[in-house]
């Protein structure tokens, strides 16, 4: 009607005509391109959960109900790649919010308007009598609002914006009458383009407890408003310096010209105003620029996020996955502001009081009687609390004492100013004591800086230098015994009576099986005997536990049965036991290892415990805990439902409802994303081993049965029975008890029984042949001789420049994949070298694998050679001189597997 209109317009020229029509074109180009679902917003209009009948969709918090228009379609964008509706985190509360990619196996939320108080019951969205919507429970109170009054429109935006307009014409919408949108009320994400205005914040969707808060001079990190992180746009990286940055005018926090954008590829920073006081003391930078993943292709969809650990993470959605319709891997993390390295700085990493070192937990004062408990028996990580409360009234400083923790401090510590300086760390522990709100001290002896904090204690991190010193408040247990014995009553003379008749019955029963006369046979006697040996050896590990820090819980035998059902449910069967699936009585779900006899699960069983009791890592599995019950070893980890990689990679077969175990995975055939996935996520896991505990740790069991999968096919490492921790300085151990895989073993380890951290690099570089290829390294019985030692065979085709014949040939790979696929084979051809000087670290592996380091050309030494390597005899390989054709080139190299060969086949 419009363009009509136009035409018929009286007493114009034609050029003005022409502008005009070129004009409304124009802006019904913008409405269409821009403006994305717009609903008109009826009087009466009202959804609530179930409006859309039976459409419910699965995200990542819990079951999504869309919302719906007055037409009883789903508010969505264009595309539907973004809807609103009702979350249902649990079985009974409801949050208002927006998810992402709603037709994948499992959606993302990206915002909530209530994430703070969620609705128990029933609850609505409807448009209120000055056409406010609101958002009610189920007794009809408010709970929030999308804007004020006047609304008549609701649209949903193709960036994920949700807008509310004040006009019912869609043409007028784009003409800025939005009254409210999603975007200016941001909750833990920021999707492309999406701004941090200044004074916004992000929080976490978990606790709420973390924040990113947005300030003049750049970006803060908060725990329970206390600031550990800050992303600033001057050299000064106090929090006073971004809130109040030397570079501004004192009003600048009034004038509201910085902001955070997440542009889909990382976090830019701006400051749109004037600089008055920049000059060389107060540096000051326009923009800057945090977690960029510039790299990333262009046509991936990228979301930053604030997580529940308190790290800001920006993550990339995976392309779909047609093979299966089960399976996603939702959202792959790219870039994070505090790396797996530097975990402890993270406030709640290891909960309250909890000490945190080379990202293991553990609790103050372990070796003392008033030593720190943990919160959880079952999760180290949950923090530790007093065995006894400090008490305030109890009328001197003698009540209470210190426990003194040398090199370690607190996270609050490089972002605010201290209480005072002190000449030395005991007039700073003076002031503590004389402080009734204080909790801990912290000193420093290089600058005299000494720090109190007073309430709520969290993760303090280990500084590696005695120069720090920390010392945290505790009541003295002596103070609180006398305090209770003043408030009893004596005992009674009767109660005196009673322990005393029942003292001298005891010592009576005690002399009575001391001096009581032996008549056993020789046989029994041997029987005592090995007895004794065992008893002896129950005792060695009972203190052998007792020196382990943060230890997982320990479980009696008879709760472990009943877990199990009486060990009815039979997982799989290995040199050292035999693990069975289990429930514990919280539901959670595990897989319970028992071991066969103390004396031969006995190493196995410590390995195990010392190894992953008190470490944490998302590439390994994690220990839930363990049974030390008499003669009763068991290991008790978290169940992943995809079970080992093996299951995965060699010829999978879709399983059927007849032959299917119980809560056995339907496996399918791994793409090339998930096994550059799994790739890289095993080889994390082995780099934190070598590099990122206390004490490095050696695996010296790497195979796929080892790497399990969970639900998103996260790779983690399992099976410590083999590993051995390294002592300072150490770096070889003799391990003569060569247990491992054949295929797998590195070649000085079979022959001198030494082994290295080197050893682990050779087994993964056998596993990352295998990911590429699809084919086990080592098989005896193949009728092709060239796959009995596959590795060889793959060396000759990348000799041939033929890396592509190397490829498991089910997998049909794009060019920039085929790109990743030979670099992952050189990765692995240098892992495997025979000489372990040759073979890279796993941290140069990791970088090797996500290009950020080059792979050069390895040597392919298994067919440079005229003869085949001897370390192969030990793998049952007859070596013989002969020549295998392939079509091409003659092999100079072939082996004898199973039976005699007689050419090619």
């Amino acid at each position: 009607e419009l363009f009509a209109a136009t035409i018929r317009m009286s007493g114009t020229t034609t050029a003005t005509t022409i502008s005009l029509l070129s004009l409304l074109l124009l802006l019904f180009y913008v409405v269409d391109c821009a403006s994305g679902e717009l609903f008109v917003l009826p009087t009466n209009w009202t959804t609530s959960p179930g409006s859309a009948g039976n459409l419910t969709i699965n995200t990542d918090r819990g079951t999504f109900f869309p919302a719906t228009n007055s037409t009883g379609s789903p508010i969505a964008s264009n595309g539907s790649a973004f809807i609103l509706g009702f979350l249902k985190p649990n079985n009974s509360n409801f949050i208002l919010s927006i998810v992402i990619n709603p037709s994948s196996a499992r959606a993302t939320t990206v915002w909530s308007l209530n994430p703070s108080r969620p609705i128990p019951g029933n609850c609505s969205l409807s448009l209120f009598g000055n056409r406010t919507i609101v958002l009610k429970d189920a007794n009809g109170s408010v709970v929030g609002t999308l804007g004020g009054s006047g609304a008549k429109m609701l649209g949903m935006l193709e960036n994920g914006n949700l807008q509310v307009y004040n006009t019912s014409t869609r043409l007028l919408a784009v003409a800025r009458r939005v009254i409210w949108q999603s975007w200016d009320y941001p909750s833990d994400v920021l999707l492309p383009e999406q701004a941090l205005r200044q004074g916004a914040a992000l929080s976490d969707s978990t606790s709420g407890l973390y924040n990113l808060t947005m300030h003049a001079g750049g970006a803060v990190l908060y725990y329970s408003g206390q600031p550990y992180k800050t992303l600033p746009m001057t050299s000064n990286f106090s929090v006073a310096g971004a809130v109040q940055p030397c570079f501004s005018p004192s009003n600048l926090s009034a004038a509201g010209q910085s902001f955070a954008e997440y542009t889909g590829f990382s976090l830019e920073l701006y400051y749109s105003g004037r600089a008055s006081n920049s000059s060389a003391s107060c540096s000051f930078l326009n923009s800057s620029t945090y977690l960029d993943s510039g790299d990333r292709n262009d046509s991936t969809t990228g979301i930053l996020r604030l997580d529940a650990d308190g790290n800001l993470r920006t993550y990339a959605l995976m392309p779909p996955q047609p093979w299966n319709s089960n399976f996603s891997l939702d959202w792959r993390p790219e870039r994070e502001l505090v790396s797996p390295q530097q975990s402890c700085d993270l406030p709640s990493f290891c909960g309250s009081y909890g000490l945190c070192r080379s990202q293991q937990c553990s609790c103050p004062g372990v070796d003392s009687a008033d030593h720190f408990d943990q919160i959880s028996p079952s999760d180290v990580t949950a923090g530790c609390k007093p065995r006894n409360a400090i008490n305030c009234t109890s009328g001197s400083q003698t009540a209470i004492h210190f426990i003194r923790i040398p090199a370690y401090d607190y996270f609050l510590n490089d972002l605010k100013p201290p209480e005072n300086y002190t000449s030395n760390v005991t007039a700073c522990e003076s002031l503590c004591s004389a402080s009734c709100a204080c909790r801990a001290y912290f000193y420093r002896n290089f600058s005299g800086e000494c720090f109190l904090v007073s309430g709520n204690i969290y993760t303090l991190k280990y500084a590696a230098n005695d120069s720090y010193h920390a010392g945290i408040k505790v009541q003295n247990a002596t103070t609180l015994v006398a305090t209770q014995a003043r408030s009893r009553s004596h005992l009674s003379v009767f109660s005196i009576i009673g322990i005393t008749i029942g003292c001298l019955a005891l010592v009576f029963a005690v002399f009575r099986c001391v001096w009581r006369p032996r008549a056993a046979s020789s046989i029994a006697d041997i029987k005592d005997e090995e007895d004794s040996e065992e008893d002896k050896d129950e005792l060695e590990e009972e203190e052998f536990l007792k020196t382990l820090p943060g230890l997982p819980p320990r479980f009696t035998f008879a709760a472990l049965r009943d877990a199990t059902n009486g060990f009815s449910q039979k997982l799989g069967t290995g040199g050292f036991g035999t693990v069975f699936r289990g429930t514990l009585p919280d539901g959670t779900r595990v897989a319970v290892k028992k071991l066969e006899t103390l004396r031969q699960g006995s190493r196995q069983f410590r390995a195990e415990v010392a190894t992953i009791g008190s470490i944490s890592h998302v590439n390994l599995v994690r220990l839930r805990g363990f049974c030390a019950d008499s003669r009763h070893r068991l290991l008790v980890y978290e169940l992943l439902p995809n079970g080992s990689l093996d299951r995965w990679l060699f010829e999978p077969r879709p399983s059927t409802s007849a032959t299917k175990a119980q809560d056995q995975p339907s496996t399918g055939l791994l793409n090339w994303r998930q096994r550059h996935f799994v790739a890289v996520g095993t080889a994390r896991g082995l780099a934190y081993l070598h590099e990122g505990c206390r004490e490095p740790i050696m695996h010296l069991d790497i195979k796929p049965q080892n790497i399990l999968l969970d639900d998103r096919f996260v790779a983690k490492l399992s099976d410590f029975g083999m590993s051995r921790l390294l002592g300072e300085g150490e770096t070889t151990q003799v391990v003569t008890a060569v247990r491992g895989t054949p295929g797998y073993l590195a070649p000085e380890w079979i022959r001198y029984s030494v082994a290295t951290k080197k050893c682990d690099v050779y087994s993964y570089g056998m596993v990352l042949l295998e990911l590429v290829s699809g084919r086990r390294n080592f098989v005896p019985e193949a009728e092709d001789p060239r796959h009995c030692y596959f590795p060889a065979w793959a060396m000759l085709k990348a000799m041939e420049g033929q890396f592509n014949e190397v490829v498991d040939a089910r997998l049909k790979l794009t060019e920039t994949e085929m790109e990743e696929a030979e670099r992952m084979t050189k990765v692995a051809f240098w892992c495997i070298q025979e000489q372990p000087n040759r073979r890279p670290c796993m941290v140069t592996v990791v970088k090797m694998l996500e290009g950020e380091a080059e792979v050069e050309a390895p040597p392919l030494w298994l067919v440079e050679s005229e003869r085949a390597p001897r370390f192969l005899e030990a793998y049952g390989y007859d070596q013989v001189a002969c020549s295998v054709e392939d079509g091409s080139e003659p092999v100079s190299f072939c082996t004898r597997c199973g039976s005699e060969v007689s050419g090619p086949r």
